[in-house]
């Protein structure tokens, strides 16, 4: 008698578990259904990282037409909280503005105004004419020097160092470059140097930040390579090889050797270029695109990671849609980066292009922070 009355007792527990079970699911489902999309954001909710962006926008003066003052061109230098709230002018100019960045200190600012570098302190005051014709500034790792590029008297871009603060400008290399990159202990500089006419190769050198010691580096099976990246612990570089069909990614240890392509699905696009290290060298963000070049075809470009350490699938952010291209990536640390995306009236006769900043991570996940459709160039500066 015994024995039942505990098979009983075991029997109505079971089911008293199977309707508090019941009754959670319905409470689930219900909180599901009347909160909307509660559960989703719980499981998707994207972490923003602490620190403040810098950016380009045309947002105070977006509508405003020539009769204003305003041409196309016209843009302003902004900042804002990382998850894009107050948002705060910081040069009052009806002017073209172009590639603010931070000092890795976080105190100045470099900037292009109308064909022109300054720097400012980072609360927008103290505005100082640095160098007449330059642009793509960029701080050293100790904010203690910047180069850039600017026209030379054989009317070539070519590429300059000057100490932030002003004084002698030093002339780095005497032939074309279009793309630098300090290397993270600031001891030398990568850039490619070339293609002055669309049959000629560009090819990736390094040289010492004092303008001695150039050296050519393996630029892949094509031989004309492209946007060299540094890895944080300055060992490797990361490049993009064009061979006329398209485009792979590279990377090369930074005396030279050990030069590898990275084996990624042909699925992603032919044409991969733009590669960037994250902060803890784990992974690369990239640039995918089917068609190249892009603004004759208008196909879709658009960003993926992959990481490089355990070589993992690669996990593209972006599907966009035709007209639709990612401008400007920065990662912020190892699992977080800014990205401006743009997207073309393809319909309209003057093809007006508008543009917002997401923040996007290693899992494949995007959060749009700006929605004014005139945001671009975002530049990151952690919270100490």
């Amino acid at each position: 008698m015994a024995k039942n009355k505990t098979k009983k007792a075991s029997s109505k527990m079971s089911d008293a578990k199977k309707k508090k079970l019941i009754l959670a699911l319905i409470i689930g489902i219900s909180v599901i259904t009347i909160g909307g999309s509660l559960l989703y954001w719980f499981v998707l909710a994207y972490h923003i990282p602490e620190g403040e962006i810098l950016f380009i926008s045309k947002r105070d003066f977006k509508d405003m037409g020539e009769e204003e003052g305003v041409e196309r061109s016209t843009t302003s230098i902004y900042k804002m909280k990382a998850g894009g709230s107050e948002p705060e002018r910081l040069t009052d100019e009806m002017s073209a503005f172009d590639n603010p960045t931070w000092s890795p200190d976080g105190k100045k600012i470099a900037y292009v105004g109308e064909q022109d570098i300054f720097t400012m302190s980072s609360d927008g005051y103290s505005k100082r004419k640095l160098i007449i014709d330059g642009f793509f500034p960029q701080w050293s790792p100790d904010s203690k020097k910047i180069i850039f590029i600017k026209e030379a008297p054989n009317y070539d871009n070519n590429l300059f160092v000057v100490n932030s603060d002003g004084g002698r400008i030093t002339h780095l290399v005497k032939e074309h470059v279009t793309q630098m990159e300090w290397s993270p202990d600031g001891k030398k500089i990568v850039f490619t140097k070339g293609r002055t006419g669309p049959n000629e190769q560009a090819v990736i050198f390094t040289i010492k930040s004092d303008g001695s010691d150039e050296t050519a580096l393996p630029s892949g099976e094509s031989g004309d390579a492209n946007s060299p990246s540094w890895s944080p612990d300055g060992k490797k570089i990361a490049f993009s090889s064009n061979d006329g069909k398209g485009m792979d990614i590279y990377t090369v240890d930074s005396n030279g050797k050990n030069l590898k392509k990275l084996d990624l699905p042909k699925s992603l696009g032919k044409w991969r270029y733009m590669p960037k290290w994250s902060p803890d060298g784990k992974s690369i963000a990239f640039l995918v695109s089917t068609n190249a070049p892009w603004y004759k075809q208008q196909a879709p470009i658009d960003l993926v990671v992959v990481d490089v350490k355990k070589t993992k699938k690669p996990v593209k952010l972006t599907n966009l849609d035709k007209g639709e291209f990612i401008v400007d990536v920065e990662w912020a640390d190892g699992k977080n980066m800014l990205v401006s995306i743009a997207k073309t009236d393809l319909h309209s006769e003057e093809k007006e292009t508008i543009s917002n900043i997401y923040w996007g991570n290693t899992k494949g996940q995007l959060k749009k922070i700006t929605d004014t459709d005139s945001d671009i160039s975002p530049s990151w500066k952690p919270a100490k």
